[in-house]
């Protein structure tokens, strides 16, 4: 065997040990590297979930009921404001007709002592911006809104607000899906999305938690 041919199959044996090498790489690292960029993505769409919730909190407040979609909530957000109400425990006579006599009764008295902004109420700093904090899926270069419906359900003979914010995987990772790296670990995701609140159950809680 002429020096030529040891020289091709060593440089050969050399191509496939960095080759082997770089796939039990690959094999240790993905899974990291995923979890990664899972734990990224996933920790920054709970917090506009959390603030989509911490919205409805204050709207529900003030009238009854959730948002139905996002750009009334951002614009909520944006430019609504919130009285400031000073409760004051009182009471008073009243007659009562079971005991057929004048009583004394208990109330609260509320009384409208200012406004502040929504943005206030839910310790916003000035510069922040719903929009983009609140309406958009993040890490989506498509602009794709979050999933946001709102209704009611019977609970305890009554009717219940209800609402719920989602965003789904394949919004979330929407690079990832359409390269292919990574699906191994993008099909074994627990949830098909993250949602906060329930249109089924009187609920504000994340489906991560």
């Amino acid at each position: 065997m002429n020096g030529k041919i040891i020289l091709a199959i060593r440089a050969a044996l050399l191509l496939l040990a960095v080759f082997l090498c770089f796939k039990i790489y690959r094999v240790i690292m993905e899974p990291i590297e995923f979890e990664r960029i899972q734990t990224k993505r996933e920790n920054v769409a709970k917090q506009r979930l959390e603030l989509i919730r911490d919205a409805q909190k204050v709207y529900k407040g003030i009238y009854g009921t959730y948002v139905p979609n996002l750009d009334n909530l951002v614009a909520f957000v944006d430019t609504g404001m919130v009285n400031i109400e000073e409760r004051k425990d009182s009471s008073y006579m009243a007659y009562s007709k079971v005991y057929q006599k004048d009583m004394l009764k208990d109330t609260v008295i509320r009384r409208v002592i200012g406004q502040e902004s929504v943005r206030s109420k839910m310790d916003l700093s000035p510069d922040f911006d719903p929009m983009e904090e609140m309406y958009y899926v993040p890490f989506n270069e498509n602009k794709v809104p979050i999933s946001l419906e709102a209704s009611q359900i019977m609970k305890n003979r009554q009717y219940m607000p209800v609402f719920e914010a989602a965003i789904k995987n394949e919004d979330l990772f929407a690079d990832y899906y359409k390269s292919g790296e990574y699906s191994y670990f993008l099909d074994k995701l627990k949830n098909d999305y993250l949602a906060i609140g329930s249109l089924t159950e009187v609920s504000l809680s994340g489906n991560w938690k």
